[in-house]
């Protein structure tokens, strides 16, 4: 499927909708506010009495069994089938959808109720198109980003399309037989990146426990996840390979002058490696004390140790090569290794302990968040080869895995112009750009 060879047939003519976010409508539609299609409900419901509900991305679904629940009555707003729920977070675009389900919901989302018969899918999809979020989102306020809101008062004053009800079906059985479309190859690429990303892992684990001589005599490691070594390499427990390590510099996140230290978080964390834009560079004013004993070098490896939430990959690790001034957060452990091994293969070496799992078992959860037990982790033994070794090694893994991430790479943008060729369908159908 090519996003760039698709066309679509336009209305015969179109006016101004008279709002922004909408733009040109074709000439038979209209522009009504919010509260002409829906009410805005705010009956309560027990907690217990309905199943409970969550709004987020990908619409209203039943909430996980082991999120917090609160027992206090009356602590939930009641959605009926066919409501309307937005997550008030005015960050959270595209937190919204029609609701399948009877249950309830927090007390800080809208329901919207409608009054009468009407085309739930197309408001489905109206309201979680990116042009209503950022809409939506310009009608809230906050003191800060993260706790933006829109309010019910601010809600009311948002207007939408209004096509005939004949053209809603339409347009939402339209979009419905689009998305599937584009969901499918979106799928199928993630699946391919997932067996990359397999590969990957499989070829670090081959070379770091078998070595790159087929003709290598061989011996026990006495290691149940790597089995046999080729003779000469060294086994010792993963501690006795720092120099040394520390825990990162605890204390609030903020922007602080050019003169202060950068401060490397788990965001700047993506997949091994570090990707840090300078828009998004974090500082901190460090005491002389902190820099001299937290301050890192090129070649210390950091650890994410602690964490919470959908993208915490607890036990991943990065190598920090850059040349500026800079510390670690509280969540993050940083090593310096011994002259025993070369930092890069330390990198690959604690790779190939998360794909065997070892680093799994040294992770404990407690109230949602993921703590590594380092105490555990680092009496692990480990195995290694002479430095000499260690750099061939590392070549090859640099030029296997380089050749797999250019894929994983472009597969990546491949999923990010489907996406966004997603929205732009949805956009164009509910707002009458294209006539379905």
């Amino acid at each position: 499927m090519s996003t760039q060879s698709i066309t679509y047939q336009n209305y015969d003519s179109y006016k101004d909708s008279g709002v922004d976010w909408i733009g040109q409508i074709p000439d038979h539609w209209s522009v009504d506010y919010v509260t002409k299609y829906f009410s805005i409900s705010k009956e309560k419901v027990s907690e217990g009495l309905v199943d409970a509900l969550s709004v987020g991305y990908m619409g209203v679904v039943p909430q996980l069994e082991n999120a917090a629940k609160n027992n206090a009555e009356g602590d939930r707003k009641l959605v009926r089938q066919g409501d309307i729920a937005i997550n008030s977070r005015s960050d959270r675009m595209g937190a919204a959808g029609l609701s399948v389900h009877k249950g309830g919901v927090s007390l800080v989302y809208h329901v919207l109720r409608p009054k009468g018969k009407y085309e739930g899918k197309y408001y489905h999809h109206v309201y979680r198109n990116n042009m209503f979020s950022q809409e939506f989102y310009r009608q809230g306020g906050g003191i800060v980003d993260d706790l933006w809101s829109t309010k019910d008062s601010r809600l009311v004053r948002i207007k939408l399309p209004n096509p005939s009800e004949e053209e809603k079906k339409q347009i939402a059985s339209f979009i419905d037989d689009k998305v599937a479309l584009v969901d499918e190859l979106i799928s199928k690429k993630q699946t391919l990146i997932e067996l990359l990303h397999e590969k990957r892992q499989a070829i670090i684990t081959q070379a770091f426990t078998k070595g790159l001589d087929p003709k290598a005599k061989m011996k026990d490691s006495g290691i149940e996840w790597v089995g046999e070594i080729p003779d000469g390499w060294e086994i010792r427990k993963l501690k006795n390979l720092f120099l040394s390590h520390e825990t990162g510099i605890w204390g609030e996140e903020e922007n602080g002058n050019e003169d202060d230290v950068m401060c490397i978080r788990v965001a700047d964390f993506q997949y091994d490696q570090l990707r840090i834009s300078d828009g998004e560079k974090t500082l901190r004013n460090i005491t002389k004390s902190d820099l001299y004993k937290k301050k890192l070098r090129a070649g210390d490896l950091l650890l994410e140790k602690s964490g919470g939430g959908e993208k915490t990959i607890v036990g991943r690790a990065v190598l920090f090569e850059l040349s500026l001034p800079a510390v670690c957060a509280n969540f993050i452990e940083f090593h310096r290794f011994n002259n025993l091994i070369y930092p890069k293969y330390g990198l690959y070496l604690f790779a190939a302990l998360y794909q065997s799992g070892v680093i799994y078992k040294n992770i404990k959860q407690t109230t949602g968040i993921q703590n590594l037990d380092l105490t555990g982790l680092y009496s692990q033994l480990v195995i290694y080869p002479d430095i000499e070794i260690q750099k061939e090694i590392v070549a090859y893994l640099d030029s296997k895995t380089s050749e797999l991430d250019l894929i994983r790479n472009m597969l990546k943008k491949q999923i990010t112009k489907l996406q966004e060729f997603k929205s732009s369908v949805i956009y164009n159908a509910v707002t009458g750009k294209i006539k379905v």
